[in-house]
């Protein structure tokens, strides 16, 4: 969940009593009236849905206008839909570009991003590790994931997916299934691949059940069941799953 600003006290009173339509109220007024602060306040509901749906489309949108108005922050927000393409075409280099720009003009957070050390402030309390820092969101953690896999720097693109995984998190333990797919920075190996595959898919990763389903289709680290696979996929095609209803749709052409 992105933060809203540096806001005053009454906003964060508002916040702390789940008051999200006292808040939408202001920032709308506060937007139509020109002022950054309500526009950046509006985008960041629509991230996080407080109030209203959420629709990364219309956040970017206001990120955009509050960009122009000169706001660091709705940059830097900006640049992470870029990175996770949220309401936005996907483009690693422009969030890259965007958060360099942000660091060269002394922002924290993006200097952070792009350069930040170890995390000690609680010593791990928070689930903090090296490369996880204290306090970020995941979507943060996982642009920054893609980022490093863009530069093809693997090798810390592995330890920060092994550090989610070390902590619980089910989209580092299936990114770090990719690596031993590929043979990135490890010795390609189908059987630890599977493992973490299981692991992820435990907890309903829908990814990580249709690479499951792929390898047991295939006999790739695990024994070959082609029906069982095909029944994987069948299950996540009928959830709505696009990968899976285009290999069936693919199948059936």
């Amino acid at each position: 969940m992105r933060a809203l600003t540096n806001d005053t006290d009454i906003i964060k009173q508002l916040v702390e009593q789940n008051d999200y339509k006292t808040i939408y109220k202001l920032a709308k007024n506060l937007d139509e009236k020109g002022i950054v602060d309500g526009t950046l306040m509006l985008s960041v509901m629509y991230h996080n849905g407080d109030y209203v749906k959420q629709n990364y489309k219309r956040e970017v949108k206001l990120l955009r206008k509050a960009t122009k108005m000169g706001s660091l922050q709705a940059k830097f927000n900006l640049a992470m839909a870029f990175a996770t393409g949220s309401g936005i075409k996907q483009n690693i280099d422009k969030a890259i570009s965007m958060m360099e720009q942000l660091a060269d003009d002394g922002f924290e957070p993006a200097i952070d991003f792009l350069y930040g050390d170890e995390c000690d402030c609680c010593n791990g309390g928070c689930g903090a590790c090296n490369l996880v820092k204290c306090g970020e969101t995941l979507d943060v953690v996982m642009a920054r994931l893609i980022a490093l896999m863009e530069k093809k720097d693997f090798k810390t693109a592995f330890e920060l997916a092994t550090e989610l995984d070390e902590i619980d998190i089910e989209n580092g333990t299936y990114a770090l299934s990719t690596f031993y797919h590929n043979g990135q920075h490890v010795k390609q190996n189908f059987v630890k691949e599977v493992e973490l595959l299981e692991k992820a898919a435990s907890k309903g990763f829908e990814p990580a059940l249709y690479n499951l389903a792929v390898a047991i289709s295939l006999g790739k680290g695990i024994e070959q069941n082609a029906e069982l696979g095909y029944e994987i996929v069948c299950d996540l095609a009928e959830d709505g799953y696009e990968p899976a209803v285009e290999l069936l749709d693919g199948m059936a052409a």
